[in-house]
């Protein structure tokens, strides 16, 4: 479902990644682990073309990405084929959560109003929002918020679901909440890439986990590997704290 190949990325001639390689097979929750500031949410940001890549190639969602002159226009068809959702929750503060949720469906997708509110209601209740459906964001919890940005990103009916530490602002006691909704998602089958500090998580919802150091991935496997026999003594020391 998601293939990188060699990516490379640089800010002002600092390079941030450099060659990224991996793939996250249909169906599969995939965690990226590893330190601040070593390239894992520009990463995600790469794959939905909120950053253009500088080098390489990226396969997500049956459209192939690389550096020619259609780049712009696949962008376009990924961001209507992925969805993501940030370490803010990015919700429109004037709109209830009903209509945070409906307007790019019917906006972009041009979906009748009835149809839209009809499938918005159905979102959120699967996230345990369908009784806040008048609320706006302000009146709700950071879970709730983070709970409903994930019902949005969903209303688009994407393929695929990128994460960038999307339980990193809440309060400890709000997490589990957005975790329940991920896992739930993993249940039925959604493709996820999951960029998270949350260790628990990833050993407990994962079924793949990659370590990235440096701008590269140094190695990939399963929570049970990751955490008990992990392979670079870089992964090593990281997780030293967590094993």
């Amino acid at each position: 479902m998601i293939r990188i190949c060699d990516l490379h990325k640089s800010y002002n001639g600092q390079p941030i990644l450099k060659g990224i390689n991996l793939e996250i097979a249909p169906h599969e929750l995939t965690v990226i682990i590893g330190p601040s500031g070593t390239g894992k949410s520009t990463l995600l940001r790469c794959l939905n073309g909120l950053e253009v890549f500088d080098d390489g190639e990226v396969f997500i969602a049956d459209i192939h990405l690389k550096q020619d002159k259609e780049f712009h226009e696949k962008i376009r068809q990924i961001r209507t084929r992925v969805g993501m959702v940030f370490q803010s929750f990015h919700l429109f503060p004037h709109l209830t959560v009903l209509e945070n949720i409906v307007r790019a469906p019917i906006i972009v997708k041009k979906m009748e109003r009835k149809a839209a509110e009809n499938m918005a209601r159905e979102l959120l209740y699967k996230v345990g929002l369908i009784s806040h459906v008048s609320h706006y964001p302000s009146q709700l919890s950071g879970g709730q918020q983070q709970r409903a940005a994930i019902a949005r990103a969903l209303a688009m009916s994407p393929q695929i679901m990128l994460y960038d530490e999307p339980t990193s602002s809440l309060d400890p006691g709000l997490v589990d909440e957005v975790l329940t909704v991920m896992k739930k998602l993993h249940n039925e089958g959604m493709t996820q890439l999951v960029v998270t500090h949350h260790m628990q998580f990833a050993r407990d919802a994962a079924d793949k986990i990659a370590y990235i150091e440096d701008g590269k991935v140094l190695e990939t496997s399963s929570p049970q590997k990751m955490f008990s026999t992990p392979s670079d003594e870089r992964t090593k020391k990281f997780l030293k704290r967590f094993i």
